[in-house]
């Protein structure tokens, strides 16, 4: 812990000289603090985002070191390459935990971003089942959406064996409705923009978006928002009926579909 410690003072002090001079050596020492490997940065990066007194950027980093080593490890009993962190499944479940406590108490932004991606590749590496209906049952609002919508993201990016990753794959398309209706149940907390994003992720894994009500509702909503929102939220109203537009081409029987939504 003590190492930990000042590390994560050191970041702090890496960080701060790079916002305010531009240091090319304390980059390159940062880019090596979260390279490392053997997942050696999570300690002081855990300890800089449990720092109330961090500032913004600095979580951010923290966040940002986190998930990226997140994406590329394996835990392992024993660490034999660096890509191995040793772990015990406890320390999984409980860093899973942390994850999730903090993306649900971080404000809409960047960082509850950030968590929302790390949570989700945690969740795709672990020996858990039915992830939508974990994130489902666990978040609410934003975090929710936020989260579910980095399932599939995360998905394809990740270091994993290819069985897993097929699993994973089946498991989501067969989450799909729940996810679903737990974004239409929560789309005013949500906001518009969030829930139209992540909606877009699953309408496109269903066989007939048309059998599931909470899809119908929520590319009903899309379609009004195209008559009237601007920016983010007009774009993610536009990825998602452009993923029911994709679905209904696939289908030749629900050609009828396209042009209400044209």
């Amino acid at each position: 812990m003590a190492d930990d410690a000042q590390t994560a003072a050191q970041v702090k002090q890496a960080l701060a000289l790079l916002y305010a001079t531009g240091n090319k050596e304390a980059d390159t020492w940062l880019q090596g603090f979260i390279t490392q490997g053997y997942g050696r940065c999570l300690g002081p990066c855990a300890l800089i985002l449990d720092d109330a007194a961090s500032q913004p950027h600095e979580a951010l980093f923290a966040a940002t070191a986190t998930h990226q080593t997140l994406r590329k490890m394996q835990l392992r009993e024993v660490a034999t390459q660096r890509s191995h962190v040793v772990m015990s499944a406890e320390g999984a479940v409980a860093l899973r935990r942390r994850l999730a406590l903090r993306c649900s108490t971080t404000p809409p932004g960047p960082l509850q971003t950030r968590y929302a991606l790390t949570l989700a590749a945690a969740l795709l590496k672990s020996d858990q089942r039915d992830l939508v209906a974990i994130v489902a049952s666990t978040l609410t609002g934003a975090p929710l959406a936020e989260t579910l919508r980095a399932l599939p993201e995360e998905l394809e990016g990740l270091s994993m064996h290819p069985n897993l990753r097929e699993q994973r794959r089946s498991e989501l398309d067969d989450g799909a409705p729940t996810a679903l209706d737990a974004i239409l149940a929560q789309a005013q907390p949500c906001g518009a923009q969030r829930a139209f994003a992540a909606a877009a992720m699953y309408v496109k894994r269903l066989r007939r978006w048309r059998d599931v009500p909470s899809a119908v509702s929520l590319i009903a909503s899309a379609r009004e928002a195209m008559l009237r929102a601007d920016g983010d939220v007009l774009e993610s109203a536009s990825s998602l009926l452009s993923a029911a537009i994709e679905q209904s081409e696939a289908d030749p029987s629900l050609a009828d579909e396209l042009l209400p939504l044209t």
